[in-house]
This record gives C-alpha cells, structure tokens and sequence, in this order.
C-alpha cells in the first residue's frame, strides 16, 4: 500500500510538493500524486528505496516533464525524526497512513505491536511537520474503521463526528480465537493514529491547518505502470469465472472511486473552503456487495453468462453524512448504478487505465472497447472541472492563523476525553479485567 506524503504549497503553484511515505506504491496515493502533478505542483515522495518508485517516476517525468517528481528515501517510518530530511522546503503533506495488515500477520497476538507502531509514525511525522517552518497544511487519510466497525443488520447515522471507540476497546478484550479479534485490531490501529494526529493539533498548535479524510472502500484505475490492485483483481477473475472470492471480498463496504478521494485530498490541502483546518471529511459515495459488481459485469459483457445473485448477502445498512464531499465535488461518482453509465464506470477496473492501456497480467481480460473508453475519458475531464479546487483563488496563508486559537476549535470535537495514551491504558486494564472475570 502507497502511502503518500505530498506536500505542496497552500498558495503557489509550482511550488515543491514532498509526498511523504510513498514506501509503499500504492494505489490512492498514486491518484493524489497524479492530482499534485497536473496542478503543477513539484512532488517529492518518500520510499524505503528509489528502486521501489523508478517504474511511476519514469511514468510522471514523460507526463509532467523533468523535474517534477522526486524520491527522498525513508528506510523506517517507525523511527522518529525519520522524515526531517524528507520534508525540508515543502508547503504542505499528505499522510496516506501505512498498512496495518503486514504488522497483524507478524504480531496477531499482541494488539500493542500492531498499533503502537502506526499512533507513533503518525505522531513523529507531525512532530517532523511542525519543525519545517514551510509547511502549512497537513493531511492524514484515516479510514472508514477509525469512524465505525460496521456489523450486520445494523443500522447507523454516520457522521464527521462518528468514532470508532468500540474496537479501541475490543482489540485489547477480545479473546485471541475471537473471529473479530484480528479486524478489531486492525480498526483501534486506524481509530488510535487519527486520534493521536487530533490530540498533537489541539496540544501542539503547530502553524499548520490539519484536515483528514475517511475514505472507506477505493476502487478505480491504476495510474502508470502498476499491476492491478487487489480489488481489481478480485473483479478480473470473476470476469473469467472464478466467483471464489466475489462474495467475501466485497463484506459491508461503502465504495468510493479513488478519483474522488484522491480529489477531496487535494480540496483537503488546498481549497478557500477547508482552509481554516480541524475538519473530517468522508469519502464514501453508496454501499454495495458483490451482487452490485455482478449486476455491472453483465452489463459490460452481455454476451456471457455469470453466476446468479448472491442469495445470502448483506448490504451496509448506515446512513454517511458526506454532503462536505458532495458540495466539493459537485456529487460522487457512481460506480453501481444501473444505467449505460456503469460501462464506463467498472470498466477501468477491468482495462486498469481509463485512456485504454490494457493491463497486461495474465487474469487480464483484453476486450477493447474504445467507444466506451474515449466515453469516459471524456467524462473524467469534464467532471474535473467541477471536483478541481479553484487553487489559483486561495487566499495567501496569513504566518498567523494557523497558530491563532480559531483554528484549533474544531479539534476539540475530534479529541477523545483523555489522551492516547490514557485511552490505550483504559482498554488494556479493561482487557486484563475481562480476562479475570473469564469473559
């Protein structure tokens, strides 16, 4: 997974943009790059080695011209100070937050290694942002499970003030054969790194604005040389048949394509409207299932035959107050609705490129459709006059407001009671209390 750290400036187009922690060539962070990269911004994105970025760099320097995307590298995120290097001269940073999935695997036993390491590199990019004089934006992409664990046939109103305290909780309590355990740990991860980035806010009041976004289930094209995502490969093989992971992989999952939130990043940095910080913006556009992705796929390709709906499959029942994201964007792409437009809209996820580049593994389905592809090609650079944030008409930042005590109201409501630390500390005694009582 990609995490990307573009850091540009509020004001100034052609300014130095440092994408932090682009350890990981992923698949929003690429998208958030690109967006950087069109505006004219200058990127610098962060990986363990420059080999890992070689394939996008050469990409983006024939797009965009030389000298437009650098790499630094960051060996280990996990180390303080690891990004004081990275972040020298840049405006603004975009902290796509690194996957927790590696840390479960190694460490399923033990809740604090896993979220331990993802609060702490949130916090020490924050400590590395607030030492760099330049900058004056931040953003973290957080996640839909730092919001809500979503359970079947539960029915929630979800909004920017929505908190995930349940896993906090259950990821320490849990006993370690639960089937939850695991999800509950990976949540607490996401919930623990968004608190600790409001808590430095409210306490530090570094001279930056802090926005996040909470995006929950990205899907779209690839940009430049990369291999499908793991989404997108779980579509490709139900386009050969194999409906094997159809019905598991797509489990209580609102769906936003990844243009979108790439889009609401930039807005998150940039826009007049977010400019005066503490804000928590959702990415997400409907619910779906794998019955939604089947309805697509016959309609993409008629003349095959695809196993019947799903009989036994739940839909997210919520409710996401996402009207900021809406009104930013001028409305949400729909990727599942059932009209001529999905041709063009699940598409890209077959092909990985929506200006008709194949993709070139072997699952790949290789039917070129070039009508429905220059479709929507066209589409993409229309609504892209609407979700562009108009960057050329953002005031100057006055040295003086990120510091002054109006831009850390809004943290206030994102703050839990108690620190990180004190709220880690209650889960671990409720933990060693549940385990007492043989609960």
């Amino acid at each position: 997974m990609f995490r990307a750290l573009p850091v540009f400036p509020m004001a100034e187009i052609g300014e130095r943009i440092d994408t932090d922690a682009l350890r990981f060539l992923g698949f929003l962070g690429s998208h958030i790059v690109d967006n950087l990269l069109a505006y004219g911004f200058k990127v610098r994105g962060t990986a363990r080695s420059a080999s890992k970025l070689a394939a996008l760099s050469s990409y983006w320097e024939k797009k965009y011209g030389q000298g437009t995307f650098e790499t630094a590298v960051v060996e280990n995120m996990e180390v303080e100070g690891a990004f004081e290097d990275a972040l020298q001269g840049v405006s603004g940073v975009v902290h796509v937050a690194a996957s927790i999935s590696p840390l479960i695997d190694s460490s399923p036993k033990d809740p604090s290694r896993v979220i331990d390491p993802v609060v702490n590199g949130t916090r020490y990019i924050l400590r590395s942002a607030a030492a760099e004089a330049s900058v004056k934006s931040f953003v973290l992409t957080s996640s839909s499970f730092a919001a809500v664990f979503r359970e079947k046939n539960q029915a929630r109103e979800l909004d920017e003030d929505s908190w995930n305290t349940v896993s906090v909780e259950k990821a320490y309590s849990l006993p370690l054969d639960d089937p939850n355990k695991l999800a509950h740990i990976y949540a607490a991860g996401k919930t623990l790194s968004e608190r600790a980035a409001w808590k430095f806010y409210k306490e530090e009041r570094p001279n930056f604005i802090v926005n996040t976004v909470i995006p929950n289930f990205n899907i779209g094209p690839t940009i430049g040389p990369q291999a499908p995502r793991s989404s997108g490969e779980v579509i490709n093989q139900a386009v050969s048949g194999d409906m094997s992971r159809l019905k598991t992989s797509f489990h209580l999952l609102w769906f936003v394509d990844v243009r979108d939130t790439a889009a609401l990043h930039v807005h998150a940095l940039v826009s007049p409207e977010l400019s005066s910080g503490g804000i928590r913006m959702w990415a997400v556009s409907a619910p779906f299932n794998g019955n939604d992705i089947l309805r697509v796929l016959r309609e993409l390709y008629p003349h095959r035959t695809f196993r019947p709906d799903f009989k036994d499959l739940e839909r997210d029942l919520s409710s996401i107050d996402h009207r900021r994201a809406c009104e930013l964007l001028g409305g949400m792409r729909a990727m599942f609705v059932a009209t001529a437009a999905t041709r063009s809209a699940l598409r890209p996820v077959i092909v990985a490129s929506t200006h008709a580049r194949m993709m070139s593994s072997s699952n790949t389905v290789h039917e070129n459709d070039p009508e429905t592809l220059e479709r929507e090609k066209d589409r993409s650079l229309s609504d892209e006059k609407v979700r562009k944030p108009d960057i050329k008409s953002a005031p100057g930042w006055n040295e003086n407001l990120a510091s002054s005590s109006e831009d850390h109201v809004k943290a206030d409501r994102h703050e839990h009671k108690g620190s990180v630390e004190d709220l880690q500390q209650e889960t671990a005694d409720n933990a060693q209390a549940h385990h007492k009582d043989g609960r």
